[in-house]
Formats: structure tokens, C-alpha cells, sequence
């Protein structure tokens, strides 16, 4: 029953996320070596937040997570050297080292970093969703209004964003490379797209007649991240709650080589 959600690259680690459809169990971290493809140990969060997406700040060691408290979006914060010692034999849940509640938000679907600026996306099924973007110091915080109250001996502060980006319907996550911004979008067993834009940090939205390049996919794809000239990909289709439905089983991490991708975007323009 455990549902995958998001994908990302730390160092020499492939980390994914998943909840529990089922609604029983907490919520999980799988870390693989990336070398290997073996799993190292698996990482039980607090509670049971969908974790739609995760995103590795290299530049202060740390994986984002998506999360939720008291009915609005939460950014969780937990430092690499962390995850890697946990002990997963004890399956209890592991300590945050930061957690920043996004007070004009109130879910956090998909998040990634770039430049310096994390990106936080709103997934809506009907109509349009967005990103708000949000800074991060140089301790690595996500810079807030002011501490809000103290959770577990750890500060958690309402998040102001600094910008506030449109997008299609249906967005599972976001990713910028080569000049390109690519955003995944599904919904349903049908088949997934891949857009492609030019990347403009400031544009005001991502509709889908600026796309560049739209590529079918296959059902039930979810977060999109890229690391090292690659893009990797995750799915949900092989789930229990969705296998029976999808059209495509895909219970793998998938990855694209970014070269070959950004050149087929430029052949298409």
C-alpha cells in the first residue's frame, strides 16, 4: 500500500518518498546507493504527511520535504548526516532538523531546488496550480516572518514566499536545466506529459501554449528531478491503489539523459 511520491539525488544516494494509501503506517524515505541500486535503509517520518515531493540542497547538505501541519503546507528539513545515521532497526521516527510552515499556502504538492531558491508547487486537478518561491539563508533555513512556536526543540517559522508562478492543471513536479524548465503533469490512469518551456524564473505562469515541446509518458508519473545530466523520474502506477487501473506499470526509477532530451527539444523548435 505504500505510494511512491518523490525522487531525488543526494551525493552518492538515490532517496525516494511514499505514504501509506491505507492510512495505517507513517510515512517513508528510501535510500538507495546509487551505484548499486540497493537499498540502504528505509527512514520512518512523523505522521503521515503525503510527502509529494523531496529535493536535495546540496549546497547545505539537507533534503526538503513535503509536509502538512494543521491544515497548511510544511517544508521539512532534515540534514543528510542525519538520514544516513539513522538507525531504521528501531523504525522510529526520525528527528527534524527544521520545519517551516508556508503560511499563503496550504499544501505543498511538489518542491525543488535551483539557484539558491527553493520552489514550492500547489497540485490542482481542475484548473491551474503554481509555485511560490521561497530563499534560503545561508545556514540553510527557509527564511520566515518570525519563529512561530517550538515543535519537538525545533523552531518552526511561517514562510513568506517571494514569488508566485502560475502553471498547468495537474502539475506532479518541476525541475530547470540547459535553459529549460520541465514539468511533469498526471492525473489518473490515463497518459502522463512531460512540458517543456524556457526557463524564466520570474515568468508569471506556464500555460500551455508557451510549451516548447510536450511528450507523451506513461500513466501515473509523479516527481521529476535531475542530477548529473540526468533526469530521473518516479511513478505510482504499481501501487495497490492503482495498479488495477493504470494503464502502464512502471515499478522502477526511471532516468533520461538530459543531453539527448534538451537536443530533441531544440530539434522541435
Amino acid at each position: 500500500m505504500m505510494t511512491p511520491q518523490g525522487v531525488d539525488v543526494a551525493g552518492h544516494y538515490l532517496i525516494s518518498s511514499a505514504y501509506d494509501h491505507g492510512e495505517q503506517y507513517n510515512s517513508t524515505l528510501y535510500i538507495q546507493d546509487i551505484r548499486t541500486n540497493k537499498l540502504v535503509k528505509t527512514v520512518v517520518l512523523q505522521g503521515r504527511p503525503h510527502v509529494g515531493g523531496i529535493t536535495y540542497d546540496a549546497d547545505h547538505q539537507q533534503l526538503f520535504v513535503c509536509g502538512e501541519y494543521q491544515g497548511t503546507a510544511e517544508i521539512i528539513g532534515i540534514k543528510l548526516k542525519r538520514l544516513l545515521a539513522y538507525d531504521d532497526k528501531s523504525a522510529r521516527p526520525i528527528k527534524y532538523d527544521s520545519r517551516t510552515s508556508l503560511g499563503t499556502q496550504s499544501r505543498a504538492s511538489f518542491i525543488t531546488y535551483h539557484s539558491g531558491i527553493l520552489f514550492v508547487g500547489f497540485f490542482n486537478p481542475k484548473s491551474s496550480g503554481y509555485m511560490q518561491h521561497y530563499d534560503v539563508n545561508k545556514k540553510g533555513q527557509i527564511v520566515g516572518a518570525g519563529p512561530l512556536q517550538q515543535l519537538q526543540n525545533q523552531v518552526s517559522v511561517v514562510s513568506t514566499a517571494l514569488f508566485k508562478q502560475h502553471t498547468l492543471s495537474k502539475v506532479q513536479g518541476a525541475v530547470f536545466y540547459g535553459g529549460y524548465a520541465f514539468l511533469s503533469q498526471s492525473f489518473g490512469p490515463g497518459p502522463s506529459k512531460l512540458y517543456v518551456f524556457k526557463e524564466n524564473l520570474l515568468k508569471e505562469s506556464f500555460s500551455e501554449r508557451d510549451a516548447v515541446l510536450v511528450l507523451k509518458m506513461p500513466s501515473h508519473l509523479e516527481q521529476i528531478s535531475t542530477y548529473q545530466g540526468r533526469m530521473y523520474l518516479i511513478f505510482e502506477s504499481s501501487a495497490a491503489a492503482y495498479r488495477k487501473t493504470s494503464q502502464d506499470h512502471v515499478d522502477r526509477i526511471l532516468s533520461l539523459d538530459l543531453a539527448t532530451l534538451v537536443k530533441e527539444v531544440r530539434h522541435a523548435k
